[in-house]
C-alpha cells in the first residue's frame, strides 16, 4: 500500500501486528459540507465526504492529504527525525478547499505514552478565519527543562524508543452560511459548527515519521 495514494480511493480496513511491531494508525478525516436552504448558493459543496483510515508501517515520509475543494480535511502526522535533543514532533492540522465559505477553525492537539499519560501539548490555534492549513504543533524531547512552552512539555525524560504514543487532535470548523453533510467518524454537528475528535497512535523509533499532512 502506498502513502502516495489519494485518502479517498483507500477503503477502510485493519493492519495486523506482524512481529510483535505495533503500527501506528494514521487517520485522516475528511469532511464535506452541504447547502442551507435556497437560494442556492452556486459553486458551495453539495454533500458529506467519507471517512478514510489508512494504517501502515513506520515510513520515511509523510503523506499530502490536500482537501478536497467542496470539503475539509483533518490530519496528523508526527516525526521521529529530531535529533538535538532527540525527540518526537507531532501535529495536528485542519485545511478546508476553495468552495468552502469562510470557515471558522480551532483545534489542539496532545500526545500521550503507552500508559495514558499525557506527555506533551501542541500549541492551542484558533478560533482562525481561513482555509488553512492550521498547526496544533508540540514538540516532546529529552532535553526540556522546567515548564511548558511553546507545545514543549518540560521536565520529562523524552519519548522512549520502542514505546507507543498516541496523538488526539480536539478540533473545530463553523461555517457561517453553509451546513454540514454527515458528520464523519469522531465528530459530530453542534448547528453550524463540526466538532471532531481524531487519534493516531505510533511507535517512537527514532528517525521514522508518518500520517497525514494538509
Amino acid at each position: 500500500m502506498s502513502l502516495a495514494r489519494g485518502p479517498w480511493r483507500i477503503p477502510m480496513r485493519a493492519a495486523a501486528v506482524a512481529a510483535g511491531v505495533v503500527l501506528p494508525l494514521l487517520s485522516a478525516v475528511v469532511v464535506g459540507a452541504g447547502l442551507p436552504g435556497p437560494p442556492p448558493l452556486p459553486g458551495l459543496p453539495q454533500s458529506g465526504q467519507p471517512v478514510t483510515i489508512l494504517v501502515e508501517p513506520p515510513s520515511v515520509v509523510i503523506a499530502t492529504v490536500p482537501p478536497p475543494p467542496d470539503g475539509c480535511v483533518i490530519a496528523i502526522s508526527y516525526d521521529n527525525t529530531q535529533t538535538h535533543p532527540p525527540g518526537t514532533i507531532f501535529r495536528g492540522q485542519t485545511a478546508c478547499g476553495g468552495q468552502v465559505y469562510m470557515p471558522v477553525m480551532a483545534g489542539q492537539a496532545i500526545l500521550k505514552d503507552g500508559l495514558g499519560n499525557v506527555v506533551a501539548y501542541g500549541n492551542e490555534f484558533g478560533p482562525v478565519t481561513g482555509s488553512g492549513p492550521d498547526t496544533s504543533q508540540g514538540d516532546y524531547n529529552m532535553g526540556s527543562t522546567g515548564g511548558i512552552a511553546n507545545g514543549v512539555h518540560a521536565g520529562g525524560t523524552g519519548p522512549l524508543p520502542g514505546m507507543a504514543y498516541t496523538v488526539t487532535f480536539t478540533s473545530s470548523i463553523s461555517l457561517p452560511l453553509q451546513t454540514w453533510g454527515p458528520p464523519a467518524t469522531g465528530c459530530s454537528v453542534d448547528d453550524q459548527t463540526l466538532n471532531c475528535v481524531t487519534t493516531t497512535t505510533y511507535v517512537y523509533l527514532p528517525g521514522t515519521k508518518g500520517g497525514w499532512a494538509p
